[in-house]
């Protein structure tokens, strides 16, 4: 079978390490020139890793496109209501719903709600300002997604773009604790409404029951994320988010991947996509999957209140 993931663009952390810098052998004093050099080097190398990082996680996009291969239909009540996005005030709240409103705006896109899409590219576009992002989600590209002559492919390539401007720039411009909070959000969301539109015991859903699967392991990722983000173990946010992911994992350790091959992964870094080849994944158990989504459904109802 073929797992495949696409990156979330530069989302996230950056994880600062240590620089040697040498003094100045005639002042004793630090080579500014030098200190500056070695930092701008590190930063570019950490971006790097932060990237490579990433492959291993399901972008809205994806997350949508697994969705709508398993042949389910499309549920507007699953979705964050849009009238909602006004109630969050907080920097957590505020970033959480950037990331469950893409996710949201994938799944209409793909379905072919161009209004929909809309609708949650303009909410998008309020929670963005009130976070200082304003200028990511210019009139130009609502206008582009408006458009009567609009097919779903570009709609979709636009969805894209937006999602990669506002995980770019956060990431480059010392945010990435928002930008963390932004890709968990979207991950849960992706999560949440693929637990509740599966049934394993259908055989047209047995799809999207492997995809479930996979995500334990892009949890282990999205919690390595949260941990690397700088400052983690004094950001209260952060806490709280690696906690309700802990939460989740301890109900995913309890599925079981098993191959019949050795699990191999590919990488095309020009499309930003990783697949991950096994021959042969295992089911996932009723009562488990049962557990998951309880577990997964009140986690998402805390981030969207």
């Amino acid at each position: 079978m073929k797992l495949g993931y696409l990156i979330v663009p530069a989302a996230s952390i950056i994880a600062l390490t240590s620089c040697q810098f040498n003094r100045n052998q005639t002042t004793g004093e630090f080579d500014d020139t030098q200190a500056n050099t070695l930092i701008e080097m590190q930063a570019e190398d950490d971006l790097n890793k932060s990237k490579a990082i990433l492959y291993t996680l399901p972008s809205p996009i994806e997350i949508a496109s697994i969705i709508k291969e398993s042949d389910v239909k499309y549920d507007e009540d699953l979705l964050n209501n849009i009238s909602n996005s006004e109630r969050y005030t907080s920097g957590l709240k505020m970033a959480l719903n950037l990331g469950i409103y893409s996710s949201d705006m994938s799944l209409a896109s793909m379905f072919n709600q161009s209004q929909k899409t809309v609708e949650y590219l303009n909410s998008l576009k309020s929670l963005s300002s009130r976070l200082g992002i304003a200028q990511l989600i210019d009139d130009e590209t609502i206008s582009r997604l408006e458009s009567k002559g609009t097919t779903k492919d570009e709609m979709l390539d636009i969805i894209s773009e937006v999602y990669m401007k506002i995980n770019n720039y956060l990431t480059e411009n010392n945010r990435k604790n928002v930008a963390t909070m932004v890709l968990v959000g979207g991950w849960t969301e992706g999560l949440y409404v693929a637990l509740n539109i599966a049934d394993v015991n259908a055989d047209k859903n047995r799809l999207l029951a492997e995809r479930i699967i996979g995500q334990k392991m892009a949890l282990n990722t999205v919690i390595d994320i949260i941990e690397s983000t700088p400052n983690a173990e004094n950001d209260q946010d952060l806490i709280y988010l690696k906690g309700k992911m802990n939460e989740i994992k301890v109900i995913l350790d309890e599925v079981h991947l098993e191959t019949n091959g050795q699990i191999t992964t590919e990488t095309d870094a020009e499309n930003h996509l990783t697949i991950i080849h096994a021959s042969k994944v295992n089911g996932i158990s009723a009562e488990i999957l049962t557990l998951l989504r309880d577990k997964v459904n009140e986690i998402r109802a805390e981030f969207i209140k």
